[in-house]
Formats: C-alpha cells, structure tokens, sequence
C-alpha cells in the first residue's frame, strides 16, 4: 500500500514545487484525480443514457402493475424490468464503479495529508519517529510545548522559530543526519494554517460551514444534470431517495471536516465543485433522451401487446365457438346452436309439399 501512497504523495510534492503553495497543489492534485477517474465517469454517463432509452418501456411496465399491493404481482413487475434490461443490454450495477473507487481514493489522499514528511517530502520512518519524540519532549521555559504533536504538526514546527533546535536534537538521537526535501508551507493569508483541524471555537469553523454548503448545492445541481432528476420529476419513491441523499452527503461532508484537518475540507470542496463540471461536460457529450407522450403511448401499446402474445399460446376460438370446460387444456371445442335459425324438421310445409288428397278419391 506504501508503494501507492508514495506515488500520490510525489504528485502532490511535484505540484506543491509548481506552484509554491500548497492551497494550489490541493486545486491541482483535485483536478488529477477527477481526469483519472474520468473514463469511469464516461462508462457511467453512457450507462445512464441506456437506461433512459428505455424509459418509456419502464414506465408502462409499472403502470400496468400500478396500485396492486400484491407481493406476487410486485415481483412480477420487478421480473419484466429485469427481462427488459436484460434484452437492451443494461446493467444496472455496471454505473457504480466510480462511486465504489471515491472512498478508497479518499483513504489514500487522508494519508498522504496525514504523513505529509513520509510521503511528500520523503522522510524516513525512523527519523520521523525521532523528530516526534523529541518535539513531544521539547520545553520553553519549563513547559512542553509540542506534548501532542503529530506528524502533520511537525511541518508547521519545523518551518517555525524552534525548527533548529529539533531537527539538531532528534539527528542527535538518531545519530545520523535526517534528510527530507522541500517542507510544504501550509498556511495560507498570512496565518491560516490548513494543517490545523476545525473546531466550534476557531475561525476555521468556515471550513466545515463551506463544505456542508457547497456540497449540497453541488448534489442538487448534479441530480439535474443526471438522469436521476429525471427520474424524480416522475416518480415519487425516487424523489424521497434523492431528498435522503440530499441531506446525507452535505453532513457526511461536514462530519469529515470537523474530524479531519482543514486542507482536506478544501480538498473536498473543489472536489465537489469539480464533480458539477464534470456532470455539465459529459451531458453536452453524451445528452439524455427526450420522449414525448406519443412515445409513452407507443411504448405501452408495444409491452401490452408483448405481455398478450406472450401468455396466449394458441389462437382464440372464432365468435359462437367455445373449449369445453370439462377440459379447459384441450382442444375440445363445440358449437353454441343459433337459436334464430329454425330447425328445418321444423319448418310448416308449403301446399305444394302436401299429399294429393283428391287424386286417391278417384
């Protein structure tokens, strides 16, 4: 895992060194990661403009199972969504793989911005673990200044007042020379520190606030540019779930930000701002279908008459035949009389039919 982390901490120190300010490394390393993830998102959009093909057919599968609460006709429903993606070639997990590779992928950016001396600018675990022991050790007048210091603290201690006096004290320690490259400066507008985590009490409050903020503006603006909108405008089971993960993604991202340092916030937020862009460009390139009421029409018109073909396996009787219903499977079959018509055993015979009865007189 080691190997992984080194490779996003060298990205990070390369755009650190480009641009000499570590706010700026974080916009540029968001933007990698978002062009990395950007043939995922392609695959992911393409998939959704399948299933919106399909719409219309959805649709008029759910209408003809509308307000039934029966399990069994519940499933059948489910049965012929399922047989319909199947036919058109849909999957609907095939889109969940960019989702599936964001929290791994904010795993590995958590601990490079954790260990910026280990994976950013290179420092052995052996003389991190020496500078910490002896900056944890570390008195001013008697009083420990740097008791609780972690790693991330350390870059802000080394480009302090008492950097000299650590480095010398930890190497001594060590006995060797602790090497490292370019330490990244993390303040940014003269004293606000980016290493530093949110708090109640702090000005860096504007940081979980921003977040929880643009995070929710960026859900919305994304499920208009996603099929998912469209499919709430329509359905009201979807439109709960999106009011859900309207309310779920902004605290999640609030949450993260008071648990974790103040650059990783920022990361998150351009992220998000990023993800917005990203949905506008590959709407322009691979744009959702537009259906109108004729369409829904003929679609359902085409389900029902499948459904019709599908479950009368042998044509119906003509009009007055009928299959017995001592043997509803078979093929016996038998004809209703037609009682308008007259028996001709029946019928009054003419004069011209009847006996010569004054021929037999002579």
């Amino acid at each position: 895992m080691d190997w992984l982390l080194n490779i996003f901490g060298t990205v990070l120190r390369f755009f650190n060194d480009l641009t000499h300010s570590y706010l700026f490394a974080i916009i540029l390393f968001a933007i990698c990661t978002k062009v990395l993830l950007f043939p995922f998102s392609i695959k992911q959009q393409k998939n959704s403009v399948r299933q919106a093909k399909l719409r219309p057919k959805e649709v008029a599968i759910r209408k003809k199972y509308k307000g039934t609460t029966d399990p069994n006709m519940q499933r059948r429903m489910q049965e012929e969504i399922q047989e319909l993606y199947q036919k058109e070639g849909y999957n609907p997990m095939s889109g969940c793989l960019p989702l599936l590779l964001q929290l791994p992928l904010i795993l590995i950016i958590y601990n490079v911005i954790r260990n910026p001396l280990r994976y950013i600018c290179g420092a052995s675990k052996e003389a991190i673990a020496a500078l910490l022991k002896f900056a944890r050790g570390f008195e001013v007048a008697g009083e420990k200044i740097y008791a609780k210091v972690t790693e991330i603290d350390l870059v802000s201690i080394l480009n302090g007042e008492h950097s000299k006096e650590i480095i010398e004290g930890a190497e001594e320690a060590l006995g060797k020379n602790i090497e490292y490259s370019n330490l990244p400066d993390f303040t940014i507008f003269g004293n606000f520190d980016l290493s530093e985590v949110p708090s109640f009490t702090t000005i860096y409050i504007i940081i979980p606030i921003l977040t929880g903020i643009i995070a929710y503006v960026s859900t919305k603006l994304t499920q208009k540019l996603s099929y998912q909108g469209a499919i709430a405008a329509e359905d009201p089971s979807a439109k709960t779930s999106n009011i859900i993960m309207d309310l779920m993604m902004p605290l999640m991202s609030v949450w993260m930000s008071f648990m974790f340092p103040a650059m990783l916030g920022i990361y998150w937020m351009f992220q998000n701002i990023l993800g917005v862009l990203q949905q506008l460009v590959l709407k322009k390139m691979y744009p959702y279908p537009k259906f109108t009421q004729e369409d829904y029409k003929r679609a359902e018109r085409e389900m029902n008459g499948k459904k019709s073909s599908k479950n009368s396996s042998r044509a119906a009787p003509a009009p007055g035949v009928y299959r017995s219903l001592h043997h509803i499977d078979d093929d016996e079959v038998y004809t209703v009389p037609d009682k308008t018509k007259k028996s001709a055993s029946k019928a009054p015979k003419l004069k011209d039919d009847a006996p010569d009865h004054g021929k037999n007189k002579k």
